[in-house]
C-alpha cells in the first residue's frame, strides 16, 4: 500500500475505514488496478482470491445487498440483483487484469507461497492462515499483513465476514448413562479453557465470550487483533440442510461468469433455475 502513495498512518487506518464504509471494494479494486500498472505486482496479482468454493464468496454476495437466510421464515434467499453485482465484480476484475480468468483452480500451496511472500497486492483468506504464511516464509507478519473485513460493495451490502456453525449431536442410546457421558465431553471439551488452547495453536478464533477474559487468549495480539477487527461483523452461514446445494450453485454461477464461459446475466438466470429447481419451497427469490 505504501507502493500506492499511501502513508503509514492510512494504512494502519483501512481496516476501520473498511468497517465505516469509507474504503469499498471498487476501491480496493481500484488500487488493485493501480499496483499493476505501476509493476507493483505481476498482472494477474492485484486482487488474488481463493482458488476454490468455501465460505469467503459468501461474503462477496452480502457485500453487494445479498441475504443468506431469511430470519422469519428460515429460507434461503436468492437476490438477484446481489448476486448479479457479486458476479460482475469479479468479471470486472479480470477485465482489469487484476485477476487472472484461469485463476480458479490453482494449487493451494502455490496460493499459499505467492500471498506470503508478497506476490500479490490484495487477498481474501481466513485468520488461521497466520500459522501458514509463517511456514511459507513470512516472517515478518505483522508488519506485512494487516486483517480487514471485505468492504462493502455498494450501498445495498456491508462490510462482513463469515464464520462457520457447528453443532454438537447426541444420538439416542438404550443406556442413558451413555448419553449422559457423551453430554459431558461435549460440555468438557467446549470448556473456554481448552477452547483457548486450540484456538491459540491453531490459530481460530473464540467460540465463547468468556475466552477473551483469559490471558492466554487476550495476550496473544493475533487473538486480540481479529477479535476486535472481525468478531463484531461475523455472521454464521446458514445452519441449513440445503446451504450446501446453495453454495455450490452460487459458485457454480461465479465460475461460469469470472471465466467467460457464460455473461454475467447468463449465470444469475442459470444459477436462479437451479436453485429454483433443487431447493423449491426452502428457498425465496428476491
Amino acid at each position: 500500500m505504501s507502493g500506492l502513495g499511501y502513508t503509514e498512518e492510512q494504512i494502519d487506518a483501512l481496516p476501520d475505514m473498511v468497517a465505516s464504509g469509507d474504503y469499498t471494494l471498487r476501491d480496493m479494486l481500484a488500487d488493485a488496478t493501480r499496483a499493476v500498472e505501476m509493476g507493483l505486482v505481476e498482472e494477474g496479482y492485484g486482487f488474488y482470491p481463493r482458488v476454490s468454493n468455501g465460505p469467503d464468496y459468501a461474503q462477496f454476495y452480502q457485500s453487494f445487498g445479498g441475504e443468506l437466510i431469511d430470519p422469519e421464515t428460515g429460507q434461503l434467499v436468492f437476490d438477484r440483483a446481489a448476486m448479479t453485482e457479486f458476479y460482475q465484480f469479479f468479471v470486472d476484475a479480470v477485465e482489469a487484469g487484476v485477476t487472472r480468468q484461469n485463476h480458479i483452480g490453482t494449487d493451494w500451496d502455490q496460493w499459499y507461497n505467492e500471498v506470503a511472500n508478497g506476490r500479490a497486492a490484495f487477498w481474501h483468506g481466513g485468520t488461521w492462515h497466520f500459522g501458514r504464511y509463517g511456514r511459507e516464509g513470512n516472517e515478518d507478519f505483522w508488519n506485512t499483513i494487516q486483517f480487514s473485513l471485505i468492504p462493502a460493495g455498494n450501498d445495498a451490502g456491508r462490510p462482513n465476514t463469515i464464520t462457520h456453525p457447528l453443532v454438537y449431536l447426541l444420538t439416542d442410546q438404550d443406556d442413558d448413562r451413555a448419553e449422559e457421558i457423551a453430554a459431558q465431553l461435549v460440555a468438557i471439551a467446549t470448556e473456554p479453557r481448552l477452547n483457548t488452547l486450540h484456538a491459540i495453536k491453531s490459530n481460530h478464533l473464540a467460540v465463547a465470550q468468556a475466552q477473551q477474559g483469559l490471558d492466554l487468549y487476550s495476550g496473544d495480539r493475533w487473538a486480540s487483533e481479529a477479535t476486535e477487527v472481525l468478531l463484531a461483523s461475523a455472521n454464521a452461514q446458514p445452519n441449513h440442510l440445503q446451504y450446501g446445494a446453495f453454495s455450490e450453485a452460487m459458485f457454480s454461477g461465479l465460475e461460469s461468469a469470472w471465466s467467460g464461459t457464460q455473461s454475467v446475466e447468463e449465470a444469475v438466470a442459470e444459477v436462479e433455475a437451479q436453485m429454483r429447481a433443487t431447493l423449491g419451497d426452502d428457498l425465496i427469490i428476491r
